[in-house]
């Protein structure tokens, strides 16, 4: 008996340990018969084991079983690459200071890219941006600029500053029709036009 492999459950049948005989009619008699005894104890619970775990690795679940056959290497994470199967994908530093971020923004400013927020898509309309952090805001519209002077309101307040360029004209042939801007600020512009026209504007800013 060479291993527990070979141990039997039936006490008298356990007649050697690591080659030495423990049978019957080996003095002294009541140690051997104890030796025998627990071996055979020692093998019946060593097959009610190997019973449970056979029965434990029929129930696992395969896809747990595809990833517990992964050895997992520095810098990967695990994958599914199909049905039941487990793969190691690389996960770069820079995927890692990625991953950490808690929402959009911060992983926009994480990749440096520019994040729209807020946009109203219309004749007279706004988008909103962030760049790396920092807002930034494009309006545009069309105006029916009066013979002199107007004020007009922005489709939506800057916070800091604007800058508002306006082009337009009349069918009349006056070389002094166009408006021009003559203030802007965070909430409006106003605007100077020497006829009545429709001036069409954009603006940038904070």
């Amino acid at each position: 008996m060479a291993s527990t492999d070979d141990w039997s459950t039936n006490a008298p049948e356990n007649t050697e340990v690591g080659g030495v005989f423990i049978g019957e009619q080996c003095p002294p008699g009541n140690l051997n018969n104890m030796g025998r005894a627990i071996m055979a104890e020692a093998k019946a619970k060593f097959d009610s084991t190997d019973q449970r775990l056979e029965a434990i690795e029929d129930n696992v679940d395969p896809t747990l079983l595809a990833l517990a056959a992964l050895v997992g290497q520095e810098n990967t994470f695990p994958y599914f690459t199909g049905e039941d199967q487990a793969g190691l994908a690389a996960l770069t530093p820079f995927a890692r200071t990625l991953l950490d971020d808690p929402d959009a923004a911060s992983a926009a400013a994480t990749i440096g890219a520019v994040r729209v927020t807020a946009s109203s898509i219309a004749a007279n309309g706004y988008l909103a941006l962030d760049i790396s952090g920092t807002p930034f805001v494009i309006q545009w519209g069309s105006v029916s600029c009066p013979d002199g002077t107007a004020s007009f309101n922005f489709p939506r307040a800057f916070s800091s500053f604007s800058r508002v360029v306006i082009s337009g004209g009349s069918s009349s042939a006056s070389q002094q029709n166009g408006p021009f801007i003559i203030s802007s600020g965070t909430a409006s512009f106003a605007v100077n036009s020497h006829l009545a026209c429709t001036g069409y504007w954009i603006a940038v800013g904070r």
